[in-house]
């Protein structure tokens, strides 16, 4: 997941192909610096001033002036400034795993690597691309909701069953179980839009999903939510094809039953 707005289908192929880019360049130029663990809310780029950063757990959000811009995430690499910006903030809101290796150390081994070095060029080249296409989403509008990024953990309850809903999820990164009455009847996957019914209806949670991996998700309040669609029209795609699929399910529950 690059931000929380529908991104030009060509931004994010470039993203993707940006990932398998920075992929080399870690393999390379990194494979040497020791991933080190970072506690809650670390802001990476005050404590790690003038360094590369390669994220290789966890989910960073970029912010400027309090705006929020992209998320960096597993497998993406950034500079930070020697002296930080006030108005930049890249913010780890959970524990993340990174490496770190300072700016001088960083050029001095890609300057004996030309294909690293090559591959680095291309991979600036295609961040200072997307994070103009990002700030152009953002330019008509102030568009600011509230970015509510949750962590779970294996075997932690995302949602339990006859809960009140409060929210609508979006698995960003994971897989979670879901279960009626301790019977486990689904999976959510990485991508996917759940707990829509009872958010929809207002009507109690009809099941529980539990976390089967460690699971980033994130959590739309009915607040949000219109503001939201408006900029991620692809959340409703996601939304109709995940009712869609509960009413198959429905369907051929029922012709099982008239046939038994």
């Amino acid at each position: 997941m690059l931000t929380i707005t529908d991104t030009p289908p060509e931004i994010a192929l470039l993203y993707a192909k940006s990932k398998e880019k920075a992929r080399g360049i870690i393999a390379a130029v990194l494979s040497d610096v020791k991933p080190m663990h970072c506690g809650n809310n670390t802001v990476l780029n005050t404590a790690f001033p003038g360094s590369v950063i390669a994220v290789q757990k966890g989910m960073l959000k970029y912010s400027y002036g309090g705006r929020f811009i992209r998320f960096y995430s597993a497998g993406d690499i950034f500079e930070t400034p020697a002296v930080p910006l006030p108005s930049v903030q890249v913010l780890g809101e959970f524990a993340s795993d990174i490496q770190s290796m300072p700016l001088d150390a960083f050029y001095a081994k890609l300057a004996g690597m030309p294909a690293a070095l090559n591959a680095w060029l291309d991979y600036r080249q295609a961040v200072d691309t997307i994070m103009h296409a990002l700030c152009s989403c953002y330019i008509a509008e102030g568009f600011n909701p509230n970015i509510d990024i949750r962590q779970f953990n294996p075997g932690d309850v995302i949602i339990q069953e006859g809960a009140p809903p409060d929210c609508l999820f979006e698995m960003i990164e994971g897989c979670a179980s879901v279960t009626v009455k301790g019977t486990e009847v689904g999976k959510v996957n990485q991508g996917e839009v759940f707990g829509e019914i009872s958010f929809l209806t207002a009507s109690p949670r009809t099941a529980s999903v539990v976390a089967a991996t460690t699971c980033m998700i994130q959590a739309i309040s009915g607040q949000d939510f219109e503001k939201i669609v408006k900029y991620r029209p692809h959340l409703i795609f996601a939304l109709s094809k995940t009712l869609g699929k509960r009413l198959v399910e429905v369907n051929e529950k029922l012709v099982r039953i008239m046939l038994t």
